[in-house]
């Protein structure tokens, strides 16, 4: 039961990211809060309908969306890294990561001969 009570944190964290523009720190945990009582919701989804479905349903009910939550978090953190990677490589003029295989930023024709790019 003191589980329900958690699900006042979905709109906390909702009110704290867009309404009061409180740091990231709280509004994350705020939201890591609120996925605890909504996991525990869809546990007991997937145990009532396992309950009518017979016992093959039910296992595999269990195993497909045990680790919901653990996904979904998995996902948008790839795509945070991801978002942050492409982004690192577009930046120019700043104190960004310099690949091994960037294009020399002095004029092509100041370069010695063996390291000018070829001619196409």
């Amino acid at each position: 039961m003191w589980v329900k009570l958690l699900l006042a944190f979905i709109p906390t964290s909702l009110l704290l990211a867009w309404v009061f523009h409180a740091p990231s720190l709280w509004i994350f945990a705020a939201s890591v809060i609120a996925i605890i009582p909504l996991a525990d919701l869809l546990r007991q989804g997937t145990e009532q309908i396992a309950a009518r479905a017979g016992q093959t349903i039910g296992g595999l009910l269990n195993v497909t969306f045990r680790n919901l939550a653990e996904l979904i978090i998995a996902i948008f953190v790839l795509l945070l890294a991801l978002a942050f990677f492409f982004v690192t490589l577009r930046m120019e003029g700043e104190a960004a990561i310099r690949l091994p295989f960037a294009a020399p930023s002095a004029p092509a024709s100041s370069l010695p001969v063996h390291a000018r790019p070829p001619r196409l």
